[in-house]
C-alpha cells in the first residue's frame, strides 16, 4: 500500500519547482489520510506549531 502512495505522490511531483515545498504537499496529504477527525487542513496547522 505505501508503494502505491509513494507511485501516487510522486506522480504530482512535477507541479513543484521547490524539494521543500514538494516536502509539505506529503507531510499534508499523509496527514489527512491517517487523521482520526474530519474537521478539514485547518486542524492540521496547529499541530505543526505554525
Amino acid at each position: 500500500m505505501f508503494k502505491l502512495i509513494d507511485e501516487i505522490l510522486n506522480q504530482y511531483r512535477i507541479w513543484f519547482k521547490r524539494e521543500e515545498t514538494f516536502v509539505w504537499f506529503i507531510i499534508i496529504v499523509v496527514e489527512m489520510l491517517l487523521r482520526t477527525e474530519m474537521k478539514g487542513i485547518t486542524t492540521i496547522f496547529p499541530l505543526k506549531s505554525l
